[in-house]
Order: structure tokens, then C-alpha cells, then sequence
């Protein structure tokens, strides 16, 4: 539904929000709302890519972390590292026309004078009803940047941008979800007790893999499906198909070998949120996964989920 005053607004006109970003020679993890949409922990190289965050958005406040890290924890950031984030814009019907809203800037160079976010735009208001230029009466708020020292990694930074900036968008399910608790401080035995009940889930889904059954776990990904469909405009049963046509095409290419699941080869991966959660294997490697007989590499199958009235739900 369009707010009144707002049919022509791209922020309501089923906005596509996405996030650019460009790196050199840093380790870093980047969170929207909460939530990591890349964790690469090899500081060679440079990158550039794009990704699509609607189903990560909500109308209201959005938060983007980017935590820089140093090679080992205690030593210096890498002086030669540089990171740009880019929150873009475009309405699905004309998505060739696109909007900065806002950018974060890193440059490890400049920490000695005590700048290196000077390249990111200002903070303030924008006007979404004038190609997001600054206003004072704008209906978008760009908050400053915070830079914070982690503790937990001693060296590492956690660079955060809030931007206020309602839109068309429905509020996802996980936003509401239950809190998760901090599995790394339980003990083993609690550990791996609170693990089994969401590795059942998963043990669900491979086992339809390895028996071709997949019409049994069709309805494990109710919500996922219909959030994706929602956040992307895509017909309702598109993300359903899709999954089904995957998940089909692993359990019967005979050139893919499931790899085996149990709970002492996978550990959870709980989102910055603590909304979300997933098992992971080798770093944060999806936990069902097959291997190609034949050559290196794998197929896999990231899943998250929340926890909501004593059950996990598969969420993206």
C-alpha cells in the first residue's frame, strides 16, 4: 500500500535497496540490520560487488556494520586497506535509474590523523521526493558514523551507519523473532544439546537430498519462500520452485556425493542480531553440502533460521 502523497516516491514504488561494496587488502564482515552479507577473512586482493538487501531491510531504522580486521588479532590493521560501502536505491518498474542514499568510506592510511571515514558522504536529511538531496525537511535521516575498538578481537574495527528511511517494505518475521542466547558460553554438554534440536532441521533436509524425497520438506520452507517472493516482487511460488528444482537436481546428479551431517562437524553461526542462526562447517561454510566426485568443489545449501514458540523456523 502507498502512503498518501507518496505514489511516485521510489520508496514506495517496491523499492530495490542494494548495497555496493569495494574492498583492498582488508579482512572484513559487513552486517545489514544485523545480519552478515559477507564475512571474508582473506586480506589479499580486492573485490567490487553488488548485493540485493531488501530481505534484510525495514521500513524505519536500518543499521550497516563494517568490521575491519587485522591479520592476527593484536597487530595493525593492514595500512594499504580501503573499504566503500554504497546504500543504493531503484524502484523494481524503472530499476535502470538508481539512487545513492548514503556511502561509508574506510581508508587504514589515514588513522594516523584520526580520519579515515572522511571520504563518506554527511550526514543529515534527504529528500526522497527530490532525488534524495540534502533537505532540511527531508523525510531520510543519515546518522554519523560511530568507529568502535572490538574487544573481542583486539586490533579490529567496527565501523557503524544508521540511516532512517521509511518505505514500502514489510516488516520480515525475524525482526520479531525470539532473541537467541550465547551458545559459546554454555558448556558441552548444553552446547551440543541445544544444537541437536536445530541440526534435526537440517538432518530433515538432507535426508530428502539423499533419498529424492524432496516434496517432504517443501513445507520447511514456507516462510522463506514467501518473505523472498515479498521482498523481490516475484510472483507468489516463484522462490518455491526454485528451491524445489535445486534441492531435486542435487539428489539426482549422480556427479554430486552429500557430505555426511553430524553434530561434532558443524557448530552454530548465530547472526549479530541474535535473531538468526545457522550450522556451518569450516569456517562458516554452509552445513549441507555435496561434493563433486570428480574435481574440486562443492554445491551448497546456506540456511537460517529463527526461533519463535519453542521452534526453529526457517527464515532465509
Amino acid at each position: 500500500m502507498y502512503s498518501k502523497g507518496n505514489s511516485m516516491n521510489v520508496l514506495y514504488d517496491k523499492p530495490l535497496f542494494k548495497l555496493s561494496v569495494n574492498t583492498f587488502g582488508t579482512k572484513h564482515i559487513i552486517n545489514v540490520n544485523g545480519v552478515s552479507i559477507i564475512r571474508d577473512l582473506d586480506s589479499d586482493g580486492q573485490s567490487e560487488s553488488t548485493f540485493p538487501i531488501n530481505h534484510l531491510m525495514r521500513s524505519g531504522r536500518n543499521t550497516i556494520e563494517t568490521y575491519i580486521l587485522p591479520d592476527n588479532p593484536g597487530e595493525a590493521i593492514n595500512k594499504h586497506s580501503k573499504i566503500t560501502l554504497n546504500l543504493m536505491v531503484a524502484s523494481n518498474s524503472n530499476p535502470d535509474i538508481k539512487y545513492n542514499i548514503t556511502n561509508l568510506s574506510f581508508e587504514s592510511a589515514l588513522l594516523e590523523a584520526s580520519s579515515p571515514i572522511s571520504g563518506s558522504s554527511n550526514s543529515g536529511k534527504l529528500d526522497s521526493n527530490n532525488e534524495f538531496k540534502q533537505s532540511e525537511n527531508g523525510d531520510v535521516v543519515i546518522h554519523d558514523i560511530s568507529i568502535k575498538k572490538v574487544a573481542e578481537y583486539p586490533g579490529a574495527l567496527k565501523i557503524t551507519r544508521i540511516i532512517d528511511i521509511k518505505s514500502s517494505l514489510p516488516l520480515w518475521n525475524f525482526f520479531s523473532s525470539d532473541d537467541l542466547p550465547d551458545y559459546d558460553s554454555l558448556n558441552d554438554e548444553e552446547y551440543y544439546k541445544e544444537l541437536e534440536t536445530l541440526l534435526h532441521e537440517y538432518m530433515k533436509i538432507q535426508h530428502a537430498i539423499k533419498t529424492n524425497d524432496i516434496e517432504s520438506v517443501v513445507a520447511l520452507f514456507k516462510e522463506r519462500n514467501s518473505e523472498l517472493d515479498l521482498a523481490f516482487y516475484q510472483q507468489p511460488g516463484t522462490y518455491e520452485a526454485k528451491i524445489k528444482e535445486s534441492l531435486k537436481e542435487a539428489a539426482t546428479d549422480k556427479g554430486l556425493e552429500l557430505v555426511e551431517l553430524r553434530k561434532d562437524n558443524v557448530n552454530f553461526t548465530v547472526e549479530d542480531n541474535r535473531k538468526l542462526a545457522s550450522l556451518t562447517r569450516n569456517g562458516f561454510k554452509a552445513a549441507i553440502s555435496l561434493n563433486f566426485k570428480e574435481g574440486n568443489g562443492s554445491q551448497r545449501y546456506p540456511l537460517t533460521f529463527r526461533y519463535q514458540n519453542n521452534k526453529w523456523i526457517l527464515s532465509r
